[in-house]
């Protein structure tokens, strides 16, 4: 996504320096689209986010040791407090 932000960001700068007016509409409208689609998936994870459905838990286990990421603080919270014994580092 990033990629395409560049893109369209340079797409609208090289084509108004070129005076080629279609192109830097174009390139506008792709920027506006993914301002559009970034928001859409912001505000998504936003309201799963209120209704307690925390995205992006990733446990990773080895041999003697599991790491654990998540967005949930509640979860991270609840984690840290039973395995106190266990738990290394919290950020």
């Amino acid at each position: 996504m990033a990629a395409l932000i560049c893109v369209g960001a340079g797409g609208v700068l090289w084509a108004a320096m070129n005076e080629a007016w279609l192109l830097a509409g174009l390139a506008a409208l792709l920027l506006a689209v993914l301002a559009a689609w970034g928001l859409r998936r912001l505000s998504k994870r936003e309201s799963f986010a209120a209704d307690g459905h925390h995205t992006g838990l990733e446990i990773s286990a080895t041999i003697g040791q599991c790491a654990i990421r998540t967005t949930n603080p509640r979860l991270a919270a609840e984690i840290a407090e039973r395995n106190r014994d266990l738990v290394h580092r919290v950020r």
